[in-house]
């Protein structure tokens, strides 16, 4: 990890200088480059000197793999009591939760045992929803929206914002298509159904129409009209244009953000004996009971989160970067109760930042 770790540990407590020094030697002459994170570089060589959160428990649970390194660095760097978790819907890398408990960091299997007063929650797809935070939390992404929206405290919600765009449309669709190459599953001719228009299921459609694959997306709203040269739309009322392009599809992939989307409102599709493949691609399972977990690629978890990195760090830095800055912006007494976006001064710096630095 390309950071000046004899001024960072100079400056660390005693507590996390050890652990910082573990993680960043994990990643040492890795695939990972300090040129891939630019912005929480500059997040944490900022924050040695600050210790913003110094005095505060914070709770952070989103996908841990070894690519996030930069992203608990950062966080253990605003001086915080840091207890760690990671989502259920997927693994954590076994190696950075060994260097965490071996240097005594809290880490809990599942983010559902937690019961601990926290001041901030750092939380993906609502795993830590059970918990109510003295000051607020900030939640990662659209699958989180239900489990907050009713919050009786702030919650910054990153997926409202600008920069998320560049995890869930490039980052994804990347990493789909990388799993696809790793499965050797075939692209190119091939018909794909997919369910969902927003970032994540737009930008899958778009990078495997530049393959040559014939692709359908099925969505409750028309997507604008200069889409329709690079796939087809089919309305997600419309039961039997529905039935039409799912039967003739080699591949069936959800990307909503909703929870159990084919059991509940597609139970007529019989998916459970379809032959096409079925793929999640949302944090949460969207096929819901109808379908056995042997029955969808990966187990219903998404694709890309079979590779060693299921999102390359380059997409994810300014998305972790927002996140991270967006627990010190709670401690505005301001903010409004419930979902409110990231600020917008926040996301032009790292934005500026990102363009700057990466190439």
């Amino acid at each position: 990890m390309e950071i000046d770790m004899t001024t960072v540990n100079a400056k660390t407590n005693d507590r996390y200088a050890a652990v910082i020094l573990a993680l960043s030697d994990f990643i040492k002459d890795d695939y990972i480059s300090a040129e891939d994170y630019p912005c929480l570089k500059a997040q944490i060589e900022s924050l040695v000197d600050t210790r913003p959160l110094a005095g505060l428990t914070v709770i952070h649970s989103t996908p841990i793999f070894k690519n996030a390194i930069p992203k608990l660095i950062s966080i253990l760097e605003t001086g915080a009591e840091v207890v760690f978790s990671c989502p259920t819907f997927c693994a954590p890398d076994s190696r950075v939760v060994e260097i965490l408990r071996e240097h005594g960091i809290p880490y809990f299997d599942s983010p559902g045992d937690i019961d601990i007063e926290a001041d901030i929650l750092i939380d993906c797809a609502g795993s830590l929803s059970h918990l109510l935070p003295r000051i607020g939390c900030v939640e990662l992404t659209k699958s989180g929206v239900d489990y907050y929206r009713d919050a009786t405290f702030p919650v910054i919600f990153i997926d409202d914002g600008s920069i998320k765009v560049i995890e869930d449309r490039f980052g994804t669709s990347d990493g789909f298509i990388r799993a696809m190459k790793e499965l050797d599953y075939p692209i190119e001719g091939k018909s794909f159904v997919i369910f969902g228009n927003g970032k994540v299921g737009n930008g899958i459609a778009e990078a495997i129409s530049l393959l040559d694959a014939k692709t359908t997306i099925i969505d409750i709203h028309p997507p604008p009209t200069d889409q329709f040269d690079s796939f087809d739309y089919v309305a997600g009322s419309d039961k039997e244009g529905v039935v039409k392009v799912c039967a003739a599809a080699n591949y069936i992939i959800t990307a909503t953000g909703m929870k159990n989307l084919i059991s509940d409102k597609y139970a007529y599709l019989g998916l459970g004996d379809a032959n096409a493949r079925l793929i999640n691609m949302g944090a949460e399972d969207e096929f819901g009971p109808a379908i056995p977990f042997a029955k969808a690629e990966n187990n219903k978890s998404p694709l890309n989160f079979l590779l060693p990195e299921p999102t390359r760090l380059r997409f994810l830095d300014p998305i972790f970067a927002i996140q991270n800055i967006s627990a010190i912006d709670l401690l505005d007494k301001s903010l409004s109760l419930g979902l409110t976006p990231p600020c917008n001064k926040r996301e032009s710096d790292i934005l500026k930042h990102y363009r700057g630095k990466l190439t």
